[in-house]
């Protein structure tokens, strides 16, 4: 069998280690093997029914395959791929993973010497259409308005946030100490898959490319 080449958008963590303290594994493992028809009924035990995305959610439910396995949405310990990345993509937005295209592997394959080798790129402000909102300071859980984030680092001045410590733009480009607003089923997506409550505002979006 050989290996396909996959693209995906999501959010996560590019610093995961073996038995992470952020992730339930025992959760996790369970996760993997189970069908959408599992999460939704996860979902709706803790549905927010004046969420927008969540209405649209249950409004265009019937388009989802619900014997499909969960394992499509999260992409951790791939074959070729990089083993420090979890990714959670958009239950709701096929287009956020693409798999096996032949434009992506010629792109791949013409552009690196090694051509099956993976890559993640940091997305900073998150992924349309959820790009604005207030994102998190990591280091302190604090929330900032997007348009204040992008304002400080494209003039490159410095801001002091509320426990004291400046981030700097004017000396360094310091953008990924602070994780995007998470689309609200991506949250719950990493809930479901063992993701631990105070971590889930500090994942961070990017684009993966790995082969399997």
């Amino acid at each position: 069998m050989g290996f396909k080449i996959h693209k995906v958008l999501g959010y996560g963590f590019h610093n995961i280690v073996d038995r992470d303290p952020r992730v339930d594994w025992d959760q996790y493992e369970y996760a993997l093997e189970t069908q959408i028809s599992d999460f939704n009924t996860f979902l709706r035990l803790i549905e927010d029914d004046s969420d927008i995305e969540m209405r649209l959610y249950w409004r265009d439910g019937h388009k989802q395959n619900l014997s499909a396995y969960m394992s499509q949405f999260v992409s951790y310990q791939t074959e070729t791929g990089l083993s420090n990345i979890m990714l959670f993509t958009h239950i709701g937005m096929p287009d956020w993973h693409r798999y096996n295209d032949s434009m992506d592997y010629y792109n791949s394959v013409l552009n690196n010497d090694y051509g099956m080798e993976p890559s993640f790129k940091y997305i900073p402000y998150g992924i349309y259409p959820y790009e604005h909102g207030k994102m998190t300071y990591i280091p302190n859980g604090q929330k900032v308005k997007s348009e204040a984030i992008r304002l400080f680092r494209d003039v490159k001045q410095s801001i002091t946030m509320e426990n004291g410590d400046i981030i700097d733009f004017s000396k360094e480009d310091l953008i990924d100490r602070f994780a995007p607003p998470t689309p609200l089923l991506v949250r719950y997506l990493a809930k479901f898959f063992g993701v631990r409550d105070e971590y889930l505002d500090t994942m961070q979006s990017g684009l993966y490319e790995y082969w399997s």
